[in-house]
């Protein structure tokens, strides 16, 4: 992100403050060592200088921080407070542009350190790591609730609140409402990753438990737990190992943790002095590490313990579960209990396990948990969002003497009263002082006159920009008053010359700010705001005349910092506009990335030029003005500013027609002539927009932006109100009664609309759905449709959402947004856009959210009423429960086909599934569930099922799942097996590599196996992996006819390897696609080229190999 941060920011560097107790991690429980972490991560990038403010540190510890380019600054000690207290007091001259608190202890302190001038202006950043109300279940409620009640007041006075881990994040969100809540889950800390862990068996088995909190936390952390599980196993072999932080409370601790019925030879506590190299050797010493605690707010111990490659168990209830939900493998080391014998059974199963097996499994979760989150991508965006915070709108107001004439005769006294108040001088942050430019000042005591007009400066910050109320109805504070009118927000002050640094919040304050500016009106606000008779009576001054400027280059930058988020924001709100607030971010929101960008690349397409280039940033007007000036580099422009106008009423006027027609909406409501236009007028005015900026235009474009999106909306609304008025009361009133006629009715008025066409069938599939119908879909309110369909689906009449989609060609499905899944070799029928088509006996984009256990789902798949015979579910997160219920559907209804697309499948939801696929009265013969890291162990579970003489599936689709040679072993075994009867298999995007590869080509070979079709692309496959595939393709007992090996990592020798194999005659291959593998030079493609030409093979282009019928 580095170098996009520099783009985006230009020189500007951010300065980063975090307040810690300590430098070094660990001793402070979690919060040390994320602070640690986060300085460490942030200082990586060029354009922000990180600092960490702490009471104390050694020289030692200096020279570590700078290592990581991290500033260490002791605080100045306080006699008579408490060490963390003296970080209340920044030093004088210490720069911070946003500022880190962590927790109560810390975060408490930031608004002491904002009421100081120097730092007011500063971003607060609070981050969070524990819900005291939920720990004080566990211990005092009434101080859960106080804390939980102090930290929420905290996170809503702060500017960004950061949460450690999903768990937090998800409780904030709810208690915080509105405010920006930032998901940070924490990465493997890489100073273990080089743990040696000896694989040798041992005799004891010893379960680790690091201590965190202190005494009183005994029972919220589950140390009792722990201690009932080892003795519960009656087993003397197993050993409790007890890091304890408190020093002197070893015997306390060990009296508390036997009462629990541990024997005394089973109990090893050992004094932790928190050094992470005496940690590591803890983590080598032992078998597994465990956190029992009874709630956590993440729980970075056993995150340190996975960084180490040592097995975990951790409990259910903590951000590290949540986190390791969403890692391949990772449910298998949660324990969702606080029972004690739950516990046993966990420990025991892990045991009963090889240690190298143990161990094995403790690396791929390793690996697999640093796949799936890292320090780098949070970090990175967390930057950016500060940045914006602290930098983003903000404009220096520049106020300059221009003239000024001093009372003769009164002057050596005005210059003694100067001398007498300079140390009064006012110094808001924000802005650096600036040197004043005399401007027409030209008298001969030049000293006493610079003096005398910092001193003017010192009196109209003091009188018109402090907090304090005027002293009189005169003194009134005017330019407050232009300051609120304008909605501008002042963020510093320097004097020297007088510098008002004030933060725009849209673009069209900014371009209204800089209109008043350029016509003279910013300057003649200022003149009479601050150039009062008080002012000048008081300093001797008989005429004072002062200059405004703005700089055009900081006003050109903060537009385009505006122009690109208006763009993308703007687009957004139009397309998105009737999304549901209920539905999940973390669900949709790569769809949404997706959509927004590919809405911004239409609007802003250029041709010649990528989107990026539209909106340049400071420095680049130049190059847009060649873009522009380019034969055919950008769209003719068909309108002025003046036609946009006329146009605009024009439309509005025929909305207006629209409107007063009578409820049933005319023919021309679904001509989209109308809706046309006014897209079409808005991506001009946005070209023009973009123009203008370019030739530094004053004149903005807002206000008629806005009425497109006002227009648009209009539109929306027009025909909402004629479909309330028709169609919908019909649809809620009779559907919602099974009204036999209502079909009928819906017939009539379909046909209406169709200018009495043909009637139609709701039970039978339209081939080209009318045009009318469709627009009624879009017409209707999202979440209107979403009400109407959810309510009828939660109370079990999952008929009417059947019956009222059955005939809807829809674009986007009214509960959330799904990419269509599909693979083009594939049946493409399938992908038609329908939610339910009982022609084809489609279903597809479910609302499971609101079914989650699937019930309605299921009911509507076991009726064979229905004819569902598809079902596709994709981007939803099903739980166990649901996955049973729909492992039990499969074995009463006639669904063949089943796409299980990113659903975060788990082990145990995979268990019943597979149960499902083995037995006798399943008809599944194509299973997709590509897309949810499975990883080896599931890709094992899966290939049991195949091997099972009732299973029935030939297409399986398993790619990008995160397996690799072990699952390849697994597929081999299955392929090999005479009761397998799969033909077509999908292994794209995993991590066989060559060693995988050679467990599928030993089943290639097997008279048993009958696959036609493999997909093995993205597979790291290199030049000797290629080879033996090769040799295989001429093996007699190879069946395959379709191969798919593009996106690997062999070249030119691969490619010969595989010429040798497509010109034998015992090769049957019809297909073979080589797209994508960057390492093929030109001289091999020659070569294939060369080596193909005369044979029935063709290049249909890009490398994809095709064999003709004709012998």
């Amino acid at each position: 992100m580095s170098g996009q941060l520099k783009n985006d920011t230009g020189e500007r560097k951010l300065r980063v403050t975090l307040l810690s107790a300590e430098w070094k991690a660990s001793s402070n429980g979690d919060w040390t060592t994320i602070n640690r972490e986060l300085a460490i991560q942030m200082a990586k990038h060029p354009n922000v200088e990180v600092s960490v403010f702490l009471p104390q540190c050694s020289e030692e510890e200096k020279k570590d921080a700078d290592s990581y380019n991290v500033k260490l600054i002791e605080a100045v000690k306080l006699s008579g407070f408490e060490p963390v207290l003296w970080l209340a007091s920044v030093p004088d001259g210490h720069a911070i542009d946003c500022i880190l608190g962590h927790g109560v202890a810390l975060g408490r302190l930031i608004p002491l350190i904002k009421k100081n001038p120097n730092y007011n202006h500063c971003k607060w950043i609070q981050v969070v790591h524990t819900a005291p109300e939920e720990i004080g279940m566990y211990k005092s409620i009434s101080e859960g609730q106080q804390m939980q009640k102090t930290e929420i007041e905290l996170c809503e006075m702060a500017d960004q609140v950061v949460t450690i881990g999903p768990k937090l994040t998800d409780a904030y969100k709810h208690q915080l409402g509105q405010q920006d809540v930032f998901n940070l889950t924490p990465s493997i800390f890489p100073e273990f990753s080089d743990v040696q862990q000896a694989s040798d068996e041992r005799r004891t088995f010893c379960v680790l438990v690091i201590e965190s909190g202190n005494s009183e936390d005994f029972d919220v952390k589950g140390y009792d737990i722990v201690a009932k599980a080892i003795a519960n196993l009656k087993d003397k072999s197993y050993q409790l190992k007890f890091a304890s932080k408190q020093r002197g409370k070893e015997d306390e601790l060990a009296e508390k943790l036997l009462q629990c019925g541990i024997d005394r030879n089973q109990l090893i506590i050992c004094s932790f002095d928190e050094n992470r190299k005496t940690l590591a050797n803890l983590f080598s010493a032992v078998d597994i590490a465990i956190l029992p605690s009874k709630t956590e707010g993440f729980g970075l111990s056993a995150l340190e313990a996975i960084s180490a490659g040592l097995p975990v168990l951790v409990s259910g209830n903590s951000g590290i579960a949540e986190a390791l939900r969403e890692v391949p493998n990772g449910s298998q080391c949660i324990v969702d209990s606080e029972d004690p014998v739950d516990w046993a059974r966990a420990i025991k199963a892990v045991c009963d396990k090889k240690r190298n097996v143990r161990l094995a499994e403790a690396e791929i979760l390793r690996e697999n948990y640093m796949q799936q989150f890292s320090w780098e991508k949070p970090c990175d965006f967390l930057v950016k969002k500060m940045y914006n915070l602290a930098f983003g709108g903000e404009m220096n107001i520049k106020v300059d003497v221009d003239d000024l004439k001093p009372e003769e005769q009164n002057m050596q006294t005005g210059m003694l009263a100067t001398e007498s108040v300079r140390q009064q001088e006012v110094q808001q942050p924000g802005a650096s002082a600036t040197s004043a430019a005399s401007g027409s000042v030209s008298y001969p005591q030049t000293e006493d006159l610079q003096a005398l007009k910092e001193e003017l400066f010192i009196s109209i910050v003091r009188n018109y920009l402090q907090t304090t109320p005027p002293r009189s109805s005169e003194e009134h504070n005017r330019f407050k008053e232009y300051v609120k009118e304008m909605r501008l927000i002042i963020t510093g002050v320097a004097v020297g010359s007088l510098v008002i640094t004030v933060k725009c919040e849209s673009l069209i304050i900014l371009e209204e700010l800089w209109t008043d500016y350029s016509s003279g009106h910013l300057g003649e606000v200022v003149q009479n705001c601050f150039v009062t008779e008080k002012i000048l009576k008081e300093l001797n001054v008989a005429e004072l005349r002062l200059k405004t400027t703005m700089d055009i280059e900081e006003y050109n930058a903060c537009k385009m910092f505006f122009v690109k988020d208006a763009l993308r924001d703007a687009l957004s709100s139009d397309f998105h506009s009737t999304s549901s607030t209920s539905e999940s971010p973390q669900k949709n929101e790569q769809w949404e990335k997706s959509e927004r960008k590919k809405k911004i690349m239409e609007t802003a397409r250029l041709e010649g030029t990528s989107a990026l280039t539209v909106i340049p940033t400071t420095g680049h007007g130049k190059e847009l003005e060649e873009l522009w000036g380019r034969k055919g580099g950008f769209p003719v422009i068909q309108f002025s500013t003046f036609d946009i106008e006329k146009k605009l009423t024009e439309l509005s006027m025929e909305l207006q027609r629209l409107r007063i027609k009578g409820t049933l909406p005319p023919p021309e409501l679904f001509s989209t002539d109308l809706e046309d236009e006014l897209e079409q007028l808005q991506q001009f005015i946005w070209i023009l927009t973009l123009r203008k900026s370019m030739k530094g235009s004053s004149h903005s474009l807002v206000p008629t932006i806005r009425t497109v999106f006002r227009l648009r909306r209009e539109l929306k609304k027009v025909k909402m109100e004629a479909l309330e008025n028709t169609m919908y009361p019909t649809i809620r009133s009779g559907l919602a009664k099974f009204d036999v006629s209502l079909p009928e009715e819906l017939q009539d008025y379909v046909s209406y609309l169709l200018d009495e066409s043909a009637k139609l069938h709701l039970r039978k599939q339209v081939l080209q759905p009318p045009r009318a119908l469709e627009e009624l879909r879009v017409a209707m309110d999202k979440d209107e449709l979403k009400t109407f369909l959810t309510i009828h689906i939660r109370e079990g009449a999952w008929q009417v959402v059947l019956l009222f989609t059955d005939e809807l060609s829809i674009h986007e499905p009214p509960w959330g947004s799904h990419h269509e899944i599909y693979n083009k070799d594939e049946d493409e029928e399938v992908f038609i856009e329908v939610i339910y088509s009982s022609t084809s006996g489609i279903l597809k984009a479910w609302p499971t959210e609101f079914d989650p256990g699937l019930v309605a789902l299921c009911k509507a798949i076991t009726n064979r009423d229905w004819k569902v015979t598809r079902l596709i579910l994709a981007y939803s997160r099903i739980s166990d429960e649901g996955l049973k219920n729909l492992s039990t559907a499969l074995t009463q209804g006639e669904l063949y086909s089943l796409t299980l697309y990113d659903i975060g499948l788990q082990n145990q939801g995979l268990e019943h599934l597979c149960t499902a696929l083995t037995s006798v009265n399943c008809r599944l013969t194509n299973l997709d569930v590509s897309y949810n890291d499975l990883g080896d162990v599931g890709i094992m579970q899966l290939c049991n099922a195949l091997a099972s003489v009732n299973c029935r599936l030939t297409s399986l689709n398993v790619s990008c799942n995160k397996w690799g040679d072990n699952g390849g072993m697994h597929l081999r075994n299955a392929l090999t097996s005479v009761n397998c009867r799969l033909t077509s298999l999908n292994v794209n995007e995993n991590q066989l590599g060559d060693n995988g590869l050679r467990h599928l080509c030993d089943a290639l070979t097997s008279s048993n196996c009958a696959l036609t079709k493999l997909k093995v692309g993205f597979n790291r496959l290199g030049d000797g992996g290629i080879k033996e595939l090769s040799e295989v393709l001429t093996n007699g007992f190879c069946t395959l006819t379709s191969l798919d090996i593009g996106g690997n990592e062999f070249g030119d020798e691969g490619i010969k390897h595989l010429c040798k194999a497509l010109t034998d005659t015992k090769c049957i291959l019809r297909s073979l696609n080589l797209q994508g593998n960057r390492y093929v030079t030109d001289d091999g493609k020659k070569y294939l080229s060369q080596m193909l030409t005369g044979t029935d093979w063709e290049d249909k282009g890009a490398l994809r190999l095709f064999r003709s019928t004709k012998k």
